[in-house]
């Protein structure tokens, strides 16, 4: 089993790391269904890159070029479906091993997770961190309960809004985003407080 999960995981690196990611990299087969996609949002590091690149940027080939490594450089598995019979035996976790490896990949992330056990185990692992949306704080709110419920989870919470406010730039489109961030933020230490 453990050869078949190194097999499967290396052989979806290897063909996504030849996909352009226009459109999503998809992989099937009897075994897994998973889809990798631009994410929606990035880690506070390769936001202040994005940040940095769009305020400087000049509409160029050369430009263009950039914008998309830098997009290729965080993943997103938005779906995966393991067959039943490869599900907790460290596929998943071999997989995003393996898409770290691929040259160009700095970040994966995982977007839209409907599955609770996955969600509880990604929140609760210290190998996993907070993204957050810059468009919105409505991941934000909807995590109220976690944090209300976890201490740890609420401080890792704390750490990532503090890494988007220290490394993000004020630039126009993130401005609200830092201004939502820092209410949320103080609605959460509110909510803390609360429940002492």
């Amino acid at each position: 089993m453990e050869q078949f999960i190194d097999f499967l995981s290396k052989d979806i690196a290897r063909k996504f790391s030849k996909s352009k990611l226009e459109g999503g990299f998809r992989y099937k087969s009897e075994h897994i269904e998973l889809l990798i996609v631009i994410p929606d949002t990035y880690p506070p590091a390769l936001l202040s890159k994005l940040e940095k690149f769009v305020s400087n940027s000049s509409s160029n080939v050369k430009g263009e070029l950039e914008q998309h490594n830098l997009y290729r450089c965080c993943p997103a598995i938005e779906r995966i479906e393991i067959a039943n019979s490869l599900q907790n035996k460290g596929l998943f976790s071999a997989i995003v091993s393996e898409l770290l490896k691929v040259d160009f990949v700095q970040y994966v992330c995982i977007q839209r997770v409907g599955n609770p056990h996955l969600l509880n185990h990604l929140t609760h692992s210290k190998k996993w961190n907070w993204i957050l949306s810059r468009s919105s704080t409505i991941g934000i709110d909807s995590i109220y309960p976690y944090c209300k419920s976890s201490p740890e989870m609420y401080s890792s919470l704390l750490v990532t809004i503090n890494e988007y406010l220290e490394l993000c730039t004020t630039t126009n489109f993130l401005e609200q985003f830092k201004l939502d961030l820092a209410n949320s933020c103080e609605n959460i230490r509110k909510i803390s407080v609360e429940k002492k």
